[in-house]
């Protein structure tokens, strides 16, 4: 899906920034008071608990964020690091809601928070994008998480016809694959395929065929893969009726009634559980397709997601102790085989956002800070996968815009992960050089005609030459 912008304001670093008693200063060195930055929760939260010395090792912790390897899957890059390599891996699904999206995040198995136990406060975005600023009690400490997103609301549509896609098939068509001849009075759930569309043939009254040929008889076919099926493979807890068959099971997917089918090779590839009349776990190919001449409603199932998080301790005594630290997920990572078989040239556009961090002595600065993101990539020919590079221009901090840019060093498109790259951050801002990580991976299966992925999406991160300031955040780019 085509998108112009990806990624605001992290609020929660504007309330840090108080607790640390500063505020978010411009180019200009100007400050901006109290009542200008309001917290994004009301007073009594536990956030509310964070105290200038846990701010000031946050601050540390995004500059250790910044120098740190992104980590390929769900791109993470945290304070977090083993080898300079990234340890954490925080993957994010986003669920549309009429009134508010709802949010589900995990780190593993070291914490997870959503918006059903994270105290949700939305935060204002720049439309079609979502978020909200999460926090709750975990073992051993506070757990902060924005989480932002471009999901859109379901599409709907009306299914005509057949609900299984069967279609008259003409006298002269083959319906055998072999050179058999014969005469039957029907014929039913004959395996074949129809100008190289797998499914079935059957056929009333009269039929005859020659040589394979259907040469009397009313025949139809119906496709395996009937036009209005809904890819559920991976889905879970959907409702069935009736006996299981995993070739035709009638049931209700997102309010739809209609029918589940699973289209491996084999009844062994059909992986799945039953219990009190439900579907769960399910492996394979599996479809629904939606009975005829009702209104299907399609899942946003290609979006970007992602954000910023901080954990801090209850009993921090140093800036080790806490950890941040910026997650890029999507919906719908690319194909791996399909980024082998790229070649060509593509371009893709749009935005970051992220923290930064500035210490002079005992005074400690956190804010915001965004950009515009272009990438160029160049997928190579028939022995390598290509590479990958850009710049981050129209730097603003704290809504201001400031002088420099930022080069995204030129960067291998990897063999796993969905081409997971990752590559040098180096540029100067007012003035001062900045070094550090970026890394990321393509999403976006079915976006473009010629077949290149619709958008990419990751972290990034440098600190100044004195390592007195730091960023750290996400960026996402269409295509």
């Amino acid at each position: 899906m085509q998108r112009t912008a990806i990624y605001r304001k992290c609020s929660f670093l504007a309330f840090l920034a108080i607790l640390a008693g500063c505020s978010g200063g411009g180019s200009d060195g100007g400050s901006t008071s109290r009542d200008t930055i309001r917290p994004p929760m009301v007073a009594g939260t536990e956030f509310a608990d964070l105290n200038p010395t846990n701010a000031g090792y946050a601050a540390i912790a995004v500059s250790r964020a910044a120098d740190a390897r992104p980590r390929s899957g769900s791109v993470t890059q945290s304070s977090n690091v083993n080898n300079g390599i990234t340890v954490d891996r925080v993957a994010v699904a986003a669920q549309h809601g009429s009134g508010r999206n709802s949010y589900s995040i995990r780190n593993g198995t070291s914490w997870s928070v959503g918006t059903s136990d994270g105290n949700p406060v939305d935060i204002d975005a720049t439309a079609p994008f979502d978020g909200q600023e999460l926090h709750k009690r975990i073992p051993g400490g506070t757990l902060y998480v924005d989480v932002y997103s471009d999901i859109e609301a379901p599409t709907t549509r009306q299914v005509g016809g057949s609900d299984d896609g069967t279609r008259d098939v003409p006298l002269g068509t083959r319906v055998f694959t072999g050179n058999v001849s014969g005469r039957s009075g029907g014929v039913a759930g004959l395996s074949g395929s129809l100008n190289g569309e797998p499914g079935t043939f059957s056929c009333t009254g009269g039929c005859t065929y020659s040589r394979g040929i259907a040469t009397a008889g009313t025949w139809t076919f119906t496709p395996d893969r009937p036009p209005s099926a809904i890819n559920i493979s991976g889905v879970s807890g959907v409702a069935f009726t009736g006996t299981f068959n995993p070739a035709r099971t009638p049931g209700t997917y997102n309010g739809q009634t209609g029918y589940f089918r699973c289209l491996s090779a084999s009844t062994s590839g059909c992986g799945r559980s039953t219990s009190n009349g439900r579907l769960s776990s399910l492996q394979g190919q599996w479809i629904f397709v939606p009975a005829g001449g009702t209104m299907v409603s399609t899942p946003d199932t290609d979006y970007l997601a992602g954000g910023v998080w901080l954990f801090i301790p209850d009993n921090a005594t140093n800036a080790g102790d806490v950890v941040f630290g910026a997650f890029g997920d999507g919906s719908d990572p690319f194909d791996q085989r399909s980024v082998m078989a790229l070649q060509g040239t593509a371009r893709y556009n749009g935005l970051a956002t992220g923290v930064y961090s500035a210490r002079s002595g005992s005074d400690t600065e956190i804010g915001y800070v965004d950009g515009n993101v272009s990438l160029t990539v160049d997928f190579g020919g028939r022995s390598d996968l290509g590479t990958i590079g850009g710049s981050v221009t129209g730097i603003e901090i704290d809504g201001d815009r400031i002088a420099g840019s930022l080069t995204l060093g030129t960067a291998n498109i990897g063999g796993s992960d969905s081409g997971f790259f990752e590559g040098i951050l180096s540029g100067t801002v007012e003035g001062t050089g900045y070094t550090g990580r970026w890394g990321g991976q393509f999403f976006g299966n079915d976006d473009q005609s010629d077949g290149k992925p619709g958008s990419v999406g990751g972290t990034l991160g440098g600190r100044s030459e004195d390592r007195s300031a730091s960023f750290v955040g996400v960026f996402g780019a269409y295509k």
